[in-house]
């Protein structure tokens, strides 16, 4: 159920589509020429099966030049190419394709955590839909951008540039300072309207290609790096839903360069990064935000490009097929922003 309808797409994606309905195509691509398109999405890596498994993946049969990355759950697509079929002037390829629902860039349903603490039950009627019910309208909306890569770096310079599962090394939990937190979404406050989203800049994309370890602890990979790893946190979200409280608005929802939008530490919650034991991730924004019906895109990509534009530039278009039933798709990720 939607909690609160956000008010649309913004004026200035509403102008672009006005325009192009009533203008032949050589005024469309005039007007397009006005404006940027950026794709913030990672491929979505395929590779051959092993031994003809479709829940296992050979990183040694790379599809298209695919190359190993982080996985939720560990797991990553497969391909398995059915038989050319022979036709009139050439042959059919096709295939079967099969991968985790919450695999490379993607965003998640509004029912994929069922919050059972009703303490963390902000709303009346928790949104509980999958993917096929989201509209049109919700995903698309303005682009508030938050940009705390010179904080990670800074951060990471400290183990020559690499993370470390250990937080006296690499220090990525919620005090540190590396994180989103309650002043950065001050900040932005003014921006924050019906149907934005916060897409934020970690700069932590630089890890996401790479195999697991040998011992196949994907917990371990650095892109995930035993929930060690910057992101939104705690006291930002609970800032966020104190400016929606207080103005009656409802935001689109969040996107992140990282394993899950919010913060490692927001995640594991007391939980130290020496062992993750999935029973007791406490995953915070999820548990509040989807709730209240915001949308949780992961895995993005490219968004250093959204620096070059002043705010209230850019939108969203978040393209997720209608997958029934789904807590989670891989989706293709854009933003349109007017050329400086």
């Amino acid at each position: 159920m939607i909690l609160r309808k956000p008010s649309g797409i913004s004026p200035m994606l509403a102008g672009i589509l006005l325009l192009l309905s009533g203008v032949d195509g050589q005024a469309g691509n005039g007007i397009l020429g006005r404006y940027a398109l950026h794709d913030l999405s990672h491929n979505v890596p395929l590779f051959g099966p092993v031994e003809g498994s479709t829940s296992r993946s050979d990183i040694n049969k790379p599809i298209a030049g695919s190359r190993p990355v982080a996985g939720s759950g560990g797991a990553l697509g497969v391909r398995i190419a059915k038989p050319l079929m022979s036709v009139g002037h050439g042959k059919v390829q096709w295939g079967y394709i099969y991968m985790e629902e919450h695999y490379s860039t993607h965003v998640d349903s509004t029912d994929h955590y069922l919050t059972t603490d009703e303490s963390l039950i902000t709303v009346a009627e928790p949104d509980a839909r999958s993917i096929h019910e989201y509209t049109l309208e919700e995903l698309t909306g303005p682009i508030v951008y938050i940009d705390i890569s010179k904080r990670v770096q800074a951060e990471l310079k400290k183990n020559k540039g690499r993370p470390s599962t250990d937080t006296k090394v690499t220090n990525f939990d919620d005090g540190s300072g590396a994180n989103v937190t309650a002043a950065d979404i001050d900040r932005v406050a003014s921006q924050l309207v019906d149907g934005a989203y916060l897409v934020i800049n970690a700069g932590w994309e630089q890890f996401y290609i790479g195999a697991p370890p040998a011992d196949g602890d994907h917990w371990r990979h650095p892109y995930i790096n035993n929930m060690n790893h910057p992101g939104v946190s705690r006291a930002a979200v609970n800032r966020l839903l104190a400016i929606e409280k207080a103005r009656g608005i409802r935001i689109g929802g969040l996107v992140a360069d990282n394993i899950a939008v919010e913060s490692g530490h927001s995640i594991r919650g007391r939980m130290g990064t020496d062992k993750v034991d999935p029973t007791r991730l406490a995953m915070y924004m999820h548990a509040v935000g989807l709730p209240r019906g915001w949308k949780l895109v992961e895995n993005a990509a490219n968004l250093d490009l959204l620096a070059a534009y002043p705010p209230a530039s850019c939108d969203l278009l978040i393209g997720a097929p209608k997958l029934m039933g789904v807590s989670g798709v891989p989706s293709r990720l854009m933003a349109i922003c007017e050329k400086q």
